[in-house]
């Protein structure tokens, strides 16, 4: 499959995991950042996004990378307003590893109009479905086909006219 890559200024990260997630429920996340909060500072935030996430009756799976959370546990987090701006997640089938690769070597200071980096890229060999990060704009990048048809379909639903 071609990978369905891009950035779009009309939606947030919230949004399209709020349209997104009830067409392909398969699918677990992995957040790599949560209001800037990335790497070390993501890591020092353990405590009180865990707390943040029990208040809602839900609980995470920590990794070296980030934090994961199934289909069910993302839409009650995005319909509480817990995923902001300038997160980023990949989604992953529980089947696969959760990916490694930092949120820095992803689109930390370019967004995906400009080019796949090639971290992403090789996540995406990984066993990676999908990237999503918002702050300067949605970048997105889809390798899976029932994920790609979900993302094409909310975009387009938002006027957007997404390539690969």
């Amino acid at each position: 499959m071609k990978i369905l890559f891009g950035n779009c200024d009309c939606g947030t990260i919230r949004d399209l995991l709020i349209q997104l997630v009830p067409d392909v429920p398969c699918y677990n996340w992995l957040f790599v950042a949560l209001d800037s909060l990335r790497g070390a500072d993501l890591e020092k935030s353990k405590a009180t996004i865990h707390r943040q996430l029990r208040d809602l009756g839900l609980d995470c799976t920590w990794t070296d990378a980030g934090f994961s959370l199934d289909s069910r546990a993302v839409l009650t987090a995005s319909a509480s307003q817990f995923i902001v701006p300038f997160s980023a997640v990949y989604a992953y089938l529980p089947s696969h590893n959760a990916p490694r690769v930092a949120y820095s070597a992803t689109s930390e200071s370019s967004n995906l109009a400009a080019g796949m980096p090639e971290a992403l890229t090789r996540s995406i060999a990984q066993g990676c479905a999908g990237f999503f990060a918002d702050g300067v704009g949605l970048d997105y990048c889809v390798c899976d086909e029932n994920l790609a048809t979900a993302v094409r379909r909310v975009l387009e639903g938002w006027g957007e006219k997404p390539g690969y």
